[in-house]
């Protein structure tokens, strides 16, 4: 059974009150606040403030909407703080109203076993106490990790989508604590403090179709590609590691979505591909029947563009689709090189020579 309720004014779908499901089913929650009043976050068996989320019916569920009032137009902004890992905050998690011009003292409290980390949104640094002057609306989520220490490779990185539509990403290197062990999955993690995980599909290469919120896949690997849809221009951003060394990512018989695992990128002559005890390079791997004789990149202004696997690069924070013919590994060293030219070949040529071309992206989001 799920049991959904509401703290505040709002409404909520599936309605207030009990619900049964059959074992298995995922349950789209939206909440929808009253006149006067804002949605702020889930409690219960869903956390966070993604609306719509989801919830998966693997036994009984209890869901709480919390609804807050607004503030008045010019006295009071928003301040809204969040935790990422185990710990928490004073003032606590949530949504406060404060008086324009107030400073607030915020502090971060690891539980045990973890330490606090750094600070994020309009706030930056790693003390653990900080005063923030609220002069507009304004967003900061505190970070732990179980690590001690956050190693100092460990950079925030970003990229802004631009444009209207679906844009092939890859997270440009490891992910770090403390999403790399988040119980939802690193990728949601990484993402959910910049956009709605409802507007990221991952690509199941076993279904050949495309997954909606990737929250419960806990099958992460560097390089993984992934798709994020944008209104106009998102920015997203992650805490990422290079890998130390290569990285080796096994694909299967299907369409298979790679990115650099890097950041910095990384020459198509030098990625290789293996098959038992067999390595070859990209081209190597075509002749022998294991990949496709073209690589395809996704732009929202052009479309699909296939090129060729003999020179240009996979670039940071851009997903490839590359066609599997047989099971197999692709080996990416960690090995900077100078930006190449693409070699491009028109779609148009590849469908007359009745070419396969990679899976469409996923149905707009409205």
């Amino acid at each position: 059974m799920l049991t959904v309720a509401v703290s505040g004014n709002g409404y909520v779908s599936p309605s207030v009150g009990t619900h049964t499901y059959d074992e298995g089913t995922v349950v789209t929650l939206t909440a929808t606040p009253a006149a006067g009043w804002l949605f702020d976050h889930w409690s219960g068996s869903v956390s966070g403030s993604t609306n719509p989320t989801s919830v998966t019916m693997t036994g009984d569920r209890s869901v709480t909407a919390h609804f807050v009032q607004t503030a008045p137009p010019g006295s009071k902004y928003r301040l809204r703080i969040g935790v990422r890992g185990e710990g928490s905050t004073s003032p606590g998690v949530g949504l406060h109203l404060v008086e324009s011009g107030s400073v607030v003292t915020v502090t971060a409290t690891p539980e045990e076993g973890w330490v606090f980390s750094h600070w994020s949104g309009d706030v930056s640094g790693s003390a653990t106490t900080v005063a923030v002057t609220i002069n507009s609306d304004t967003s900061m989520i505190a970070h732990f990790s179980t690590s001690g220490t956050v190693p100092e490779q460990c950079t925030e990185l970003g990229y802004t989508c631009a444009g209207r539509g679906w844009h092939l990403l890859s997270l440009p290197g490891l992910i770090c604590l403390p999403c790399r062990e988040d119980s939802f999955g690193p990728l949601c993690c990484s993402l959910r403090d910049d956009v709605s995980t409802r507007r990221v599909d991952t690509y199941s290469s076993s279904g050949a179709r495309w997954l909606v919120d990737p929250c419960f896949a806990k099958d992460y690997y560097p390089g993984m590609g992934f798709a994020v849809w944008s209104d106009d221009r998102q920015g997203i951003d992650a805490r990422l590691e290079n890998p130390d060394g290569p990285v080796e990512i096994d694909v299967a018989v299907a369409w298979t979505l790679i990115g650099s695992p890097f950041n910095y990128p990384i020459a198509l002559q030098d990625v290789e591909v293996a098959r038992g005890s067999l390595r070859r390079t990209l081209e190597g791997a075509i002749a022998a029947g294991w990949i496709g004789e073209y690589g395809f990149q996704h732009d929202v202004e052009s479309g699909y563009q296939a090129f060729l696997l003999s020179e240009g690069v996979l670039e940071p924070w851009w997903a490839y689709w590359f066609r599997i013919l047989e099971e197999c590994t692709f080996i990416i060293p960690a090995r900077q090189s100078d930006e190449q030219p693409k070699v491009f070949v028109p779609i148009e040529q590849l469908q007359q020579d009745g070419v396969e071309l990679p899976p469409a992206v996923p149905p707009p989001v409205e």
